[in-house]
């Protein structure tokens, strides 16, 4: 991350490969993990040029990384950022078991509409409650309203 022009690795492995190469990706994945994290400092003092993100697709399917629990809280001071992108909520509990840190080190969670029910219970609760108000105008009746019929404001 301290290199004069950034890179970029890709590592694409296809759904039909995934449980053949789960032991080797998993072994990357923790190295590439440890080694960016063993000194906070680039070389010579200096802070790191560029920034390293992760995007994980699909990471349940790779099984309990161990090091990605435990890390996550601190890998942004090491210049790291993850993007772990799972299906469902069940997918990490399954990997993770349901008392997990992993979504409590998550700062943005994006949720698309779900029809599982426990997951949906999960996300309402994490929202909480809140109420809105909005003013709204209505033409109809004023003298206008001919014109204005279809004008909500």
């Amino acid at each position: 991350m301290g290199a004069r022009n950034p890179l970029s690795l890709y590592l694409v492995v296809p759904p039909s490969d995934i449980s053949r190469t789960k032991p080797l990706i998993r072994l990357l994945l923790n190295q590439i993990g440890r080694r960016l994290t063993e000194k906070l400092e680039g070389e010579k003092g200096k802070t790191n040029k560029h920034q390293l993100l992760m995007m994980l697709d699909e990471f349940p399917a790779l099984g309990r990384l161990d090091f990605f629990e435990s890390s996550l809280a601190f890998m942004a001071g090491y210049g790291i950022r993850a993007y772990l992108i799972a299906q469902s909520l069940n997918q990490i509990d399954k990997a993770y078991s349901e008392h997990n840190s992993i979504l409590d080190n998550c700062h943005v969670r994006i949720v698309f509409a779900t029809k599982d029910e426990r997951t949906a219970k999960r996300v309402s609760d994490g929202l909480g409650t809140a109420t809105e108000l909005r003013s709204q105008k209505n033409y109809a009746g004023h003298r206008l309203a001919p014109w204005l019929s279809h004008v909500m404001v």
